[in-house]
């Protein structure tokens, strides 16, 4: 009985391990992760792709599956999987559709709650807790630049040394971001990953939506505090892309941030889960016998 019993509790401590982040692995590059929801490339819930054949199969395209932060040589290096991507008119970087914006709170004390430009939309705000100071604008045709929330709005940004490119999978964005232009990423920062449709004609790169689609524009748009975004990375319950990008009528559209979960929450998570009912369960083994 004893040996079952720490058998059982052996094996929960081996997924606790397991579910440390990685920005808690010494031995891992890879210093922040996290895993969005796949087939959510709706916006609000509504959105539909445009129906050019350039767009086909008119969805996953702009799909965010998995965001990631790593340190490789003197580059931080953010990448974005999706559920596919596409390059139907041959932009250097190896793909077209994808327009992100990544908007980094490292320090809570300075920053803007408003985009610097408007292109994820104009009702669009971010929490008051955790206002951006630096921002990473992504897109194809030499569209990488980082900028300050202190820079002006026709700023160009800071683009040398910025390299963007299709990983060999052939669905992530890399963006490698030379370390002398930013701080190292810390634990405690926390980002808004943003994911529009790119448009060298829109707001910014964004792509227009509207209530019916067309060949070049996304449909789907309500009548009100509609916004660019077509996917989100954000929780599956909570505060989830659907509930963030659908606020209540005459409220603006408030992002919140990802973030790095505290090594405290596991242990507790775990004894809940997995060590308490191992408990129960010899408990009940106990009296049966």
């Amino acid at each position: 009985m004893l040996r079952w019993f720490v058998s059982c509790v052996t094996c929960a401590m081996i997924v606790g391990l397991l579910a440390v982040p990685a920005a808690l692995k010494a031995d891992r590059k890879v210093v922040f992760s996290y895993r969005d929801r796949s087939g959510d490339d709706v916006g609000p819930g509504t959105y539909v792709y445009p129906t050019d054949d350039s767009f086909s199969p008119h969805r996953r395209l702009l799909d965010l599956t998995l965001f990631q932060v790593a340190l490789e040589n003197d580059y931080i290096v953010f990448s974005f999987t999706f559920g596919a991507l596409a390059n139907p008119w041959n932009a250097p970087e190896g793909f077209y559709h994808p327009r992100i914006d990544l908007f980094i709170d490292s320090d809570p004390s300075q920053g803007r709650t408003e985009p610097l430009r408007p292109g994820p939309g104009d009702s669009v705000r971010f929490d008051p807790r955790h206002p951006w100071d630096m921002w990473l604008r992504i897109a194809p045709w030499d569209g990488a630049a980082l900028f300050s929330y202190q820079d002006d709005p026709e700023s160009s940004g800071r683009q040398q040394g910025i390299h963007v490119a299709v990983a060999n999978d052939g669905k992530t964005i890399q963006v490698s971001v030379p370390q002398h232009l930013m701080p190292l990423p810390q634990s405690d920062w926390r980002y808004y990953v943003i994911i529009g449709s790119f448009d060298a004609l829109g707001v910014d790169g964004y792509r227009q939506v509207v209530p019916e689609p067309s060949r070049w524009l996304i449909g789907g748009a309500s009548e009100h505090a509609t916004s660019r975004i077509v996917d989100l990375a954000a929780p599956s319950f909570g505060r989830t892309q659907a509930r963030q990008l659908n606020p209540p009528r005459g409220n603006p559209i408030v992002l919140y941030p990802i973030a790095s979960p505290s090594i405290a929450w596991y242990w507790p998570l775990l004894i809940l889960s997995v060590v308490m009912p191992l408990l129960w369960a010899l408990i009940r083994r106990n009296r049966g016998t």
